[in-house]
């Protein structure tokens, strides 16, 4: 290996710990997240209804986290789920939401659920996204 390629090698490595740095630090936050389609692994069929149940989670132990939840739907638009939601350390909040299926989701309807605001007076944000099979009528 000529010097050259042995200096590109190294710069592509310290992006790569820099980048699983920045990855950890986000999910990192003491915030967990969960989502279901109800029932779970379940695939639809164009014209279905998905439910889905969301989580939030503070794990914090001492600060509340104060959060705007948000559900991406797969056609791009989203919904407000909850604004400025108080979380005390420890607790959480569920929120039920549901999406009809369209021709645009097959194979797969993806969804992604996020939460932006703060805790400890740190912004925080975290999102978390899923997938359901989506077979043609």
């Amino acid at each position: 290996m000529n010097v050259k390629s042995k200096k590109s090698l190294q710069i592509v490595i310290v992006a790569i710990l820099a980048m699983t740095v920045m990855c950890t630090t986000a999910t990192a936050a003491d915030l967990r997240l969960s989502k279901e389609s109800i029932p779970p692994g379940a695939t639809y069929t164009v014209g279905d209804t998905i439910n889905y149940e969301l989580v939030v989670e503070n794990t914090h132990t001492t600060c509340n986290a104060t959060l705007d939840v948000w559900d991406d739907y797969p056609n791009g638009t989203s919904a407000l789920l909850a604004h400025n939601v108080d979380i005390p350390p420890g607790e959480s909040r569920t929120y039920y939401t549901s999406y009809v299926t369209t021709s645009a989701d097959v194979p797969r309807a993806c969804n992604l659920l996020r939460v932006e605001g703060t805790q400890c007076g740190v912004s925080a944000y975290l999102s978390l996204g899923t997938c359901n099979y989506v077979n043609p009528p």
